[in-house]
């Protein structure tokens, strides 16, 4: 059964998430850049006066991998205090058609 991993990260750890992706050999996934909204971190809408923007980073992954990105994510939120990134991991149970 698939497990659903979705990431809305700050775009400044875009390329740290990915990395380590590929170092864990996590290759599949879909990236949707920019996504503009307000969170915990503040606005991220890419105009003059919020000029941050957002990735979202979807994943269908088993078990395991979820909790390896889910480290990942972890780890990177801690390497940058105060850069917005969440992450969700939905263990409802995906079914693949």
């Amino acid at each position: 059964m698939l497990v659903r991993v979705e990431i809305i990260a700050n775009r400044s750890v875009e390329e740290d998430l990915l990395e380590q992706f590929s170092l864990q050999s996590i290759d599949y996934r879909t990236v949707i850049s920019p996504v503009h909204g307000v969170g915990e971190c503040g606005p991220c809408l890419g105009d003059n006066i919020w000029p941050e923007e957002n990735s979202y980073i979807l994943l269908f992954v088993d078990e395991k991998t979820a909790d390896i990105i889910g480290e990942i994510a972890t780890t990177i939120r801690e390497q940058h205090r105060g850069t917005g990134l969440s992450c969700f991991i939905s263990r409802s149970g995906v079914t693949e058609l």
